[in-house]
């Protein structure tokens, strides 16, 4: 729904690979947010609907694609004081999108903090409306901005991304500074590549005599003139039976006609 094609893409594989996660994201619309609890020694997971992901482009997917992720939150729920504790450095969080009709989800794990009063104002998303009468002036809206640097990418059905790895390891990118100093997409486990299924050749048609079973020869049976364009008055050299007790037959199945 946001990108056009991703072949100019610096690296055809990250790059494809951001914008089919995006699109999985996008189709699955609501996530599973986990955290750590305030004691650090257990996890606490919910529901949550992150905003849609921002549009990039294939030149710049590598470095600007799938960067930022914003999900809302209410500034009495328990993520919000388990993000906030962690301060400036941010909390590691782990957020799971699940395609059930693409079969398919990516898990975006990454840094999360609380956004300051601006940046929360200016990413507000119409689709929480539901959740705050007032918009982003509602009193206890609050906004979280979670910044991935892992993600796992599985799509068997709407992308035919699958492991395909011994080691059931899924198909993983990872975000990095680069020897140029700059932010990067990487592959940390690719996706198999996916032979195309040759097209199957064609299967010769017969006409087999439906009394019989008798399969008309061109060169035995007819001088070698196709079934087709025999005479009406043409009959079964076996068993007499008439052109149209005749049927087309392909890979051994009876073809209506």
């Amino acid at each position: 729904p946001c990108h056009e094609s991703a072949s100019l893409g610096v690296d055809l594989n990250v790059t494809t690979m951001l914008f089919e996660a995006s699109d999985t994201m996008f189709a699955a619309g609501t996530g599973i947010l986990s955290t750590f609890t305030l004691e650090g020694s257990d996890i606490n997971s919910r529901v949550v609907s992150p905003k849609p992901p921002a549009p990039f482009l294939p030149h710049n997917a590598t470095t600007a694609g799938l960067t930022i992720i914003y999900v809302d939150t209410n500034n009495l729920s328990r993520k919000y004081k388990e993000i906030q504790s962690a301060g400036k450095a941010g909390a590691r969080v782990n957020l799971i999108y699940w395609d059930e009709p693409g079969v398919g989800y990516v898990a975006a794990r990454g840094r999360a903090v609380i956004c300051g009063a601006e940046e929360a104002k200016e990413n507000y998303w119409d689709g929480w409306d539901p959740y705050y009468p007032q918009g982003p002036a509602t009193p206890y809206y609050a906004l979280l901005r979670i910044e991935p640097d892992h993600l796992e990418f599985i799509s068997s059905s709407r992308f035919q991304v699958e492991s395909g790895r011994a080691d059931w390891l899924p198909p993983t990118l990872v975000r990095a500074n680069q020897t140029d100093g700059v932010e990067r997409w990487e592959v940390a486990v690719p996706a198999p590549s996916v032979t195309p299924t040759p097209a199957p050749h064609p299967t010769p048609s017969e006409w087999v005599c439906s009394v019989c079973q008798h399969v008309y020869d061109a060169a035995k049976d007819g001088g070698g003139v196709p079934f087709e364009q025999l005479p009406d008055t043409w009959v079964c050299p076996v068993c007499g039976a008439p052109k149209s007790a005749y049927h087309k037959t392909s890979a051994g199945q009876w073809v209506h006609s």
